[in-house]
């Protein structure tokens, strides 16, 4: 009886590994890089300032997301310029700019959707699930107006759902510089939590997905979020 039991299990055991190692396999390649995250975050550079942002691929087009305060600056024809580096080695090679429309600007809620007429791949996504605080997440966003030039911060979740006058928002640690405004933050998974708004030391607020989630239904362009 115990050999048969050994048998069955060690028979289980060997049909167990190879799925379990399949699935960590598809999960760790399906987690984008830090290189990825970065390529997704971009710069937007405005008539009297800037700003950044994340790329979303469409299907016709690719739809940049970032604060409706950056997006308010938006030229007589509703554009900005979105710029994104060409790195190779460590060394910046080139640079990339682009076009963008706004979609919506709400400077109230502070969200603001644009348009880019060509289908550019993102691995940028929004993630829907609630985060913990403590949990680790990396803003990337262009500091000082420097096109393209991100910078990668990181930090963790200090406080989720703090209620003001103006909207509800996450606070973090990793910092949001000038220039940073309506970049994402991402969490460990690759997924973005939140669109960065402002630092105030020790802490940066920043607008939660589920905020966006809700305000992109009410404005009817949750289609720009990629789902």
């Amino acid at each position: 009886m115990r050999r048969k039991l050994l048998s069955v299990l060690g028979g289980s055991l060997i049909i167990a590994i190879p799925l379990l190692l399949a699935v960590l396999i598809i999960l760790s390649a399906s987690t984008p890089t830090l290189k990825q995250l970065d390529y997704a975050a971009v710069t937007l550079v405005a008539e009297t300032g800037f700003g950044s942002g994340m790329l979303v691929t469409g299907r016709t087009n690719t739809y940049v997301w970032t604060a409706g305060h950056v997006a308010a600056r938006a030229d007589t024809n509703g554009c900005l310029r979105v710029v994104q580096l060409i790195v190779k080695n460590g060394t910046v090679v080139g640079s990339v700019t682009r076009v963008a429309h706004v979609v919506i600007c709400d400077p109230e809620a502070d969200l603001a959707v644009l348009a880019i007429d060509e289908v550019i791949p993102s691995v940028g996504r929004f993630d829907y699930r609630l985060p913990n605080k403590g949990d680790s997440v990396t803003h990337i966003g262009s500091p000082f107006g420097l096109d393209g030039a991100n910078s990668v911060c990181p930090g963790v979740v200090m406080r989720l759902g703090v209620e003001t006058p103006v909207g509800t928002f996450d606070l973090s640690t990793a910092p949001v510089a000038p220039g940073c405004s309506g970049g994402p933050f991402f969490n460990r998974r690759g997924g973005c939590v939140g669109l960065g708004l402002r630092s105030s030391p020790p802490y940066a607020a920043y607008v939660p997905t589920r905020v966006i989630l809700a305000w992109a239904r009410s404005n009817h362009v949750e289609y720009a979020m990629g789902r």
